[in-house]
Parts: structure tokens; C-alpha cells; sequence
């Protein structure tokens, strides 16, 4: 290998990553900075491995790095996301995420349903809804969306509305536990208690290994 090619330790890093030698994909990665410093794509692979280690505070470092020096990058921003999604910063994922959107995301479905997320942990549940009704006018058989559509309109109260996600769910899925169970959790809520223990004995039959707070904590992230 040409020791002056950064292309190459750029490569050689990616393969070491999928093969989580997390080590050997930072000297790569470093060693190609070092020979191209102001290639982008390079400090968006160093960020990811170092997300991949769980070292979130450098990712962020490096991801700032690389959105500097390509600042219309929907991968980048997808990233970037991710990495301040796992660590709480949801109103500046949310940003990220929409910046991805803007810029042409290669999976709009999936930037959509991170971004729904992210309005659903700082109970903005109406945002939330307008972007999970969005997923599902791409893809009307999204179950993610579906169900955390139904999540936030339970969280609303508007318990109806939220009874319907989870039907379409369920006639999607019916194997479906927390479908099931949340949906049992809205009957409960209105007070259609035969109905509600239907709906929790169905996702108990399913799932006997889970439990009431995991099924209600359910959200798919």
C-alpha cells in the first residue's frame, strides 16, 4: 500500500471498523486526516468508529469537524444526529435531522422517524405526529411509524385516535405484543375494561418474558 495514499488507510479503516477492530480503524482513519486534513469524509468515518466504541463526546468533536468542511452532507448530519440523540440532546438532533432532510437523505423514512423521536422525548407529540403521518404517506405499512403515531396520540389523551394506530398495527402484525398491550392500555384509559384485558392477555401469550413497564416504555428509537 502506498504510505502516502490516504484513500487507502481511508479503505482499510472501514473494513477494520465492520470488523470492530475499533483500534486499528482509528489509526487509519487518523493517518488518512493526517495526509488530507480537509477531507470531510474522513472525519465522518473517525466520528462514526469513534461512536461505534461508544466514545459519544469525541464523535461529537469530529462530526462538528467534518460538518465544517462539508456542511450540505445529509450523511453527515444523519450522524451527527445519532451520536446527540443517544446523548440527550434531542432539540439538537432535531435540527440535525431536518438539516439531513433538507439536504436529500438517502432513506427519508428512516430521517423522518428519527426526527419523530426526537419530538416524542421532549413531548412535542403534535410534531411528532405530523412527521410519523408523514412516514406513512410514503409508506402506509411502516409499523414504526404506526405504532409511535398511536404512543403519542395516547400521550395527548386522545386515546381514540391512538386505538386506531394500533389496530393498523395489529392488522399488519398481529404478532405484535406491544401493539397489543398499548393498545389494551388505551381501552383501559376509557374505561373499556374487557376489551383492555383482552388486548393484555393477547401480548402476554406473545411475549411471556416481557413485562407491563417494558411494553409501555416501548418506542421504536
Amino acid at each position: 500500500m502506498d504510505s502516502n495514499y490516504s484513500p487507502s488507510y481511508n479503505g482499510r479503516g472501514l473494513v477494520w471498523d465492520r470488523f470492530f477492530n475499533f483500534g486499528e480503524a482509528i489509526k487509519d482513519f487518523s493517518k488518512a486526516i493526517e495526509l488530507d486534513p480537509e477531507n470531510a469524509v474522513y472525519w465522518h468515518n473517525w466520528a462514526c468508529c469513534y461512536r461505534n466504541m461508544g466514545e459519544l463526546e469525541t464523535a461529537l468533536k469530529d462530526f462538528n469537524r467534518a460538518v465544517e468542511l462539508d456542511p450540505n452532507n445529509p450523511i453527515i448530519f444523519s450522524n451527527w444526529g445519532l451520536v446527540k440523540r443517544k446523548l440527550g440532546l434531542f432539540e439538537e438532533a432535531i435540527v440535525d435531522y431536518s438539516r439531513e432532510i433538507d439536504f436529500g437523505s438517502q432513506n427519508r423514512i428512516k430521517a423522518l422517524n428519527y426526527w419523530a423521536y426526537c419530538f416524542v422525548k421532549i413531548c412535542k407529540y403534535e410534531d411528532a405526529i405530523e412527521d410519523y403521518t408523514e412516514v406513512l404517506n410514503i409508506d402506509y405499512q411502516n409499523t414504526h411509524a404506526l405504532h409511535n403515531k398511536g404512543i403519542s396520540f395516547e400521550r395527548l389523551g386522545q386515546f381514540q385516535e391512538a386505538i386506531e394506530c394500533f389496530s393498523d398495527v395489529i392488522a399488519l402484525d398481529k404478532e405484535n405484543a406491544n401493539a397489543y398491550f398499548n393498545r389494551g392500555c388505551c381501552y383501559d384509559s376509557i374505561g373499556e375494561l374487557d376489551l383492555a384485558i383482552q388486548d393484555y392477555s393477547i401480548a402476554l401469550d406473545l411475549d411471556q418474558n416481557n413485562c407491563p413497564g417494558k411494553f409501555v416504555n416501548w418506542c421504536e428509537k
